[in-house]
């Protein structure tokens, strides 16, 4: 079992590593979740604890739901 961080997204109870700092403008990063609005909020708080500024929309992936991140500038 590992310990959830601050930089860890949990939108359904299950931890998920984003590597934030590897992000840079314009990469985007998908987070298969079924509460795409409790991600986003998660991200969304991540990203002001980081200063950097974030788009999240819901999105499909191989027919999975989920939230694409984007990093922007």
């Amino acid at each position: 079992m590992t310990v959830r961080t601050l930089l860890d997204l949990c939108p359904d109870g299950l931890r998920i590593v984003v590597p934030w700092k590897e992000l840079y403008p314009g990469m985007s990063v998908f987070v298969p979740c079924i509460d795409a609005r409790a991600c986003q909020l998660q991200a969304e708080e991540i990203a002001r604890r980081l200063e950097i500024r974030i788009a999240c929309r819901r999105a499909f992936k191989d027919h999975i739901l989920g939230l694409r991140i984007w990093r922007t500038p």
